[in-house]
């Protein structure tokens, strides 16, 4: 593993081409199928976790199909399902999240979920944005936040706080444009590691990326959060201007920091990417973190954009381990978007 962290900014040169070579993680996956077909709603960004009766309950984005695909960046609101299998049928309950108007910071969309248990009670992440009526879509990008809301039980309410967690940089800093894909990690040493996409502003006049990640910390899951001076920490255009990755899930554990993320052209932008930290701060080389969505799936060619690929990958935990991949897949029986779930098995060999 690479004692540096895959970044420019702090004088890391750039690298060759990683190998394209599976990760354990990667060979333990099997696919089960998939969960939350609503013909009415764009499904994505499906983040799971037991509840206390041993319920599976998910977190997801979700708006209406009217809007189009891109209504996410508009329309999204985060709503609230629960299965009594892992396979499903999850029943909708509630509507978690959903903009709360022009006086606060996450005024329209709400999008990005990931649930979290710390101590007594849950913390459900979510990036945010607000733009005035009949703004156009560059304003409802660069008004992209990271947030958390709180509750002492999965069904709410969730109390939500008056401010960002994570806002964008200063003029000319790797993350000036926007902030996202939030991914949220309680260390073992007591302290919070909020994970969070950037994008600067030259890269995005450019091209409209290079997508990269950075991290906060703090000694409060409310925060402050303070960014790592060192950010971003992984940065994949090393290997070549074009890479980049984005939909980070970083978990610890004993071994140490684990990441599962979307590919952006690395191995192919079907691809997952995995990688992994001994302190979730400098990351090795990444591997395959899964194959496309045709190596598990027999499903027909649906001729829909972002066709074959797992995107938003979160992961649902049994006793502190990893069981089971939760991902958003575009077709479904409506051609729309839903959500979809792989088996983590406890070695490439069962069955």
């Amino acid at each position: 593993m690479a004692n540096s962290s895959i970044n420019r900014e702090n004088g890391f040169q750039a690298r060759d081409l990683p190998p394209k070579v599976e990760s354990d993680f990667c060979r333990r996956l099997r696919y089960i199928g998939r969960i939350l077909e609503d013909s009415n709603y764009f499904v994505w960004c499906c983040s799971p976790i037991y509840g206390p009766g041993g319920s599976v309950h998910v977190y997801y984005s979700r708006w209406p199909r009217a809007t189009g695909f891109g209504g996410w960046l508009t329309h999204s609101e985060i709503a609230h399902a629960v299965a009594e299998d892992i396979a499903g049928p999850y029943v909708f309950t509630d509507i978690a999240l959903a903009g709360r108007g022009l006086e606060f910071w996450d005024a329209c969309t709400v999008h990005n979920p990931t649930i979290h248990r710390v101590a007594d009670q849950y913390a459900l992440f979510y990036m945010a944005n607000r733009f005035e009526p009949c703004a156009d879509r560059e304003q409802a990008i660069r008004s992209k936040r990271i947030g958390v809301a709180l509750s002492n039980s999965l069904y709410g309410p969730w109390k939500r706080m008056d401010f960002p967690l994570i806002d964008a940089g200063s003029p000319d800093s790797w993350d000036e444009i926007l902030v996202s894909n939030p991914s949220f990690v309680e260390d073992r040493n007591g302290s919070f590691k909020l994970y969070y996409k950037g994008v600067d502003r030259i890269s995005w006049e450019k091209s409209h990326g290079n997508r990269k990640y950075g991290v906060a910390t703090a000694g409060k899951l409310e925060g402050p959060y303070t960014k790592y001076a060192a950010n971003p920490i992984i940065d994949l255009s090393v290997y070549g201007e074009s890479y980049e990755c984005e939909d980070a899930f970083i978990w610890q554990d004993v071994e140490g920091y684990h990441a599962i993320m979307r590919d952006m052209g690395l191995f192919g932008d079907r691809y997952g990417i995995y990688m992994r930290s001994h302190d979730g701060i400098a990351w090795g080389d990444p591997q395959v973190g899964y194959r496309p969505s045709t190596s598990y799936t027999r499903e027909p060619p649906n001729g829909l954009s972002r066709e074959g690929r797992f995107e938003r990958p979160q992961i649902l935990f049994r006793d502190s381990k990893p069981t089971h991949l939760f991902v958003a897949f575009r077709g479904g029986e409506s051609l729309g978007s839903t959500a979809a779930v792989l088996e983590i098995r406890n070695s490439d060999s069962d069955e």
